[in-house]
């Protein structure tokens, strides 16, 4: 549980950051108006950006047990500021209210999954940390429904999104916890972001998963008598 709160809180962190940064664009823009017309001033940062992205990105993926703590944390946090910047823009030019949708409900989904882990009765696997995520984004989307004036069928794509998003998040994190330590949620994080531009690897994690999955476990719960009358019945 405690490598699962810890990796949580650093997702939350940085999507935390990533809307306000998106907001702050977004008033920059409103309020510097030249700005909006000004094309170039917006996308030229973000191809360097996007550079040392990548590049911090395998830095630490690929040498993460040769840094020191200090520089994996530093490299963390400037590539969740430099992909903030990067994400931030791009929705704020394209589709600023659908990514502000999209961004709140992930992060009530993860939120859900961080209350998962403050209980000690049930272990952090099967379908519960699912539920709870998808029933928190749920109840996010009413109040965004309301706030942004949509009507139920205009907000089914962002629900859609942010239900992907925290789905793919949570098997990605079921395969990592497999496979880390309980002091490796900066590695954990690393690998959520190198499993997004490697779909491949993504997908190696989640055939992984399916080889280990036991549907008695996720239909029945309960000790193995209990499932198999089930079953019989």
């Amino acid at each position: 549980m405690e490598f699962v709160r810890k990796s949580m809180l650093i997702v939350l962190g940085q999507l935390l950051g990533t809307l306000v940064l998106t907001c702050g664009l977004e008033q920059i823009q409103l309020t510097w108006h030249w700005l909006q017309n000004s094309v170039l001033t917006w996308w030229i940062p973000l191809i360097p950006c996007v550079i040392a992205c990548v590049l911090i990105l395998w830095q630490l993926w690929a040498f993460y047990f040769q840094l020191v703590q200090l520089a994996r944390i530093i490299l963390l946090t400037v590539f969740s500021i430099l992909c903030a910047f990067v994400v931030g823009e791009t929705v704020v030019t394209f589709c600023y209210e659908d990514g502000i949708m999209v961004m709140a409900m992930v992060g009530s989904g993860f939120m859900g999954y961080y209350l998962y882990t403050l209980q000690v009765k049930h272990s952090f696997s099967g379908p519960g940390p699912w539920f709870l995520g998808m029933a928190l984004i749920c109840l996010t989307s009413l109040w965004l429904r309301m706030l942004f004036e949509q009507d139920p069928l205009e907000i089914l794509i962002p629900l859609s999104i942010a239900g992907v998003v925290c789905t793919y998040v949570l098997l990605d994190l079921y395969y990592i916890m497999g496979n880390s330590s309980v002091d490796e949620v900066i590695l954990a994080n690393v690998c959520l972001f190198v499993d997004v531009l490697y779909p491949m690897r993504c997908l190696h994690n989640i055939c992984e998963l399916s080889d280990n999955l036991n549907l008695l476990d996720v239909l029945y719960p309960g000790e193995p008598s209990t499932r198999s009358y089930a079953t019989q019945g």
